[in-house]
């Protein structure tokens, strides 16, 4: 599973560079943007017409992905401010991830590449707003504005519901490194503030899992259910190979041989290295090893 959790986001359709960093689609986006697009339309369909309710769901279904990436680029453009290369942007699935090249060096870099994304998502969410707002609500409007109103009020919600889920305070959410952060900054510890954030994310990762499985069975919205669920375990594994990691007492990995630790730290031989979904490179004890450290 851990093999598969981290090659999402590595396959796809590049679709070039922006500012400098690669931009692709993993093979995944696609069927979830086609589910998309076709429930919207299905939906507008009566009110709209098929034109219009076509050309709502595809503008609707492009400005939240258009949004998605905003977030994962404000996460980039942040990070090199701070010296951090970006390896690459995708959008996958579940959402996106920007590829950061190494961890941020201080607490304070770690709270505003954290916080970059959740801004720009609520600023996002205040301009829809605000373009849906001059748009008088009548109903001799000309199809096109009915179009852009539906799809800036809809992308509004959207944007500020996805600034407001990342600040969620559980890793691998931004509000969880947001929180690693600052106990990094009050504690002084990496690791003590990566143990707590990564425990808050396993929590909340099996909440989601929870409640997505209710949704899915007690109501007739099955497709966000297992969708919400789908997240809320990417997030609980995340989350528990972010603790094993800061457990096994070796540094965090980055080219370069970075990490707040001592850059001499010996990687156990209990322990094995993956990628998870968001880029990073983190070690997970191997429980077919035996631990030579004595834990």
């Amino acid at each position: 599973m851990s093999t598969l959790l981290g090659q999402l986001g590595t396959r796809g359709l590049r679709l070039g560079r922006i500012a400098g960093i690669p931009v692709a689609l993993d093979w995944s986006w696609f069927p979830i943007a086609f589910l998309l697009v076709l429930g919207i339309s299905s939906s507008l369909a009566d009110d709209l017409g098929t034109a219009g309710a076509i050309g709502t769901a595809v503008l609707l279904a492009t400005g939240f992905f258009g949004s998605i990436l905003a977030h994962e680029f404000g996460h980039a453009l942040v990070a090199r401010r701070f010296g951090i290369r970006t390896e690459s942007i995708a959008l996958h699935v579940f959402g996106g991830v920007a590829r950061l090249t190494s961890e941020p060096r201080r607490p304070a870099h770690e709270f505003w590449v954290a916080a970059a994304g959740p801004a720009v998502s609520l600023g996002l969410a205040l301009a829809f707003f605000l373009v849906a707002a001059v748009i008088p609500v009548e109903t001799t409007l000309p199809l096109p504005f009915i179009v852009i109103y539906l799809a800036a009020a809809q992308l509004a919600w959207a944007n500020l519901i996805l600034g407001v889920f990342n600040l969620i305070p559980g890793f691998p959410l931004d509000g969880g490194r947001i929180l690693r952060a600052v106990l990094w900054h009050r504690r002084k510890s990496w690791r003590e503030g990566t143990r707590i954030a990564a425990r808050a994310g396993a929590v909340i990762g099996a909440i989601m899992i929870g409640l997505g499985v209710a949704l899915a069975f007690l109501t007739n919205d099955a497709f966000r259910g297992l969708m919400l669920a789908g997240i809320g375990f990417m997030v609980r594994q995340a989350a528990r190979a972010e603790e094993l990691r800061a457990h096994s007492g070796a540094a965090p990995f980055a080219p370069g041989g970075f990490g707040p630790g001592p850059s001499s730290a010996r990687i156990p031989d209990s322990v094995r290295v993956v990628r998870l979904p968001d880029g990073q490179i983190v070690v997970i004890r191997d429980p077919a090893s035996r631990p030579t450290d004595g834990r």
